[in-house]
């Protein structure tokens, strides 16, 4: 409509989709260095007004009218989990994971190369322990682990979480194929797992 200005509400959020080269790019340079290149071929300006954009980077879009969820999940630090089965009686849960392109600990982990830290890692795995009944009770140490690989961006990987030699403990491996990723033995509270 001539003569009107359009009205925005809240800050622009811009979700975006790396190409396969664009996945390397953001693996080798990091996030900052991926969307400064696409801010600049679209002519310098971040958004179509004067109010700075934040970026998102997906591996699919949202459906119409769930970009607020979408968004909220790309915040949340865990990574993308299919495959799931869990035998409860021997405690072992076997998934595969994607590691999302964007994960609030790649600001800080490093900007100019993301890189998911080993921390992270056993987080990923306690939490999937606890969301599928296989552990109930507190992280309490890390007796063993082990980070053969760096994990980054859009990797996929397979996940075994089992119950460990010891009373309490949980063992989780990360794998890509037959090369191992990380592994560790995790010690929960009061011998409970």
């Amino acid at each position: 409509m001539a003569g009107t200005t359009p009205v925005r509400s809240g800050p622009i959020k811009v979700l975006a989709i790396p190409s396969v080269s664009g996945v390397g790019v953001l693996r080798r340079r990091g996030k900052h260095h991926i969307v400064t290149e696409w801010v600049r071929y679209l002519g310098g300006c971040d958004t179509a007004g004067e109010t700075p954009a934040s970026w998102f980077l997906s591996e699919t879009m949202p459906l119409p009218g769930h970009e607020d969820s979408h968004v909220a999940l790309l915040r949340s630090g865990m990574p993308i989990v299919s495959g799931v089965m869990v035998d409860h009686g021997s405690r072992v849960l076997d998934c595969r994971l994607r590691v999302p392109y964007e994960l609030p600990i790649f600001l800080d982990h490093f900007s100019d190369i993301p890189i998911v830290p080993g921390v992270t890692q056993v987080g990923w795995a306690v939490e999937l322990a606890r969301m599928h009944g296989i552990v109930s009770s507190h992280l309490v140490g890390i007796n063993a682990a082990k980070f053969c690989r760096l994990v980054q961006p859009g990797m996929c990987f397979d996940v075994q979480l089992a119950a460990g030699p010891h009373a309490g403990q949980l063992q989780f491996t990360y794998r890509q194929g037959r090369r191992v990723v990380s592994t560790g033995r995790l010690q929960f509270e009061g011998g409970h797992v």
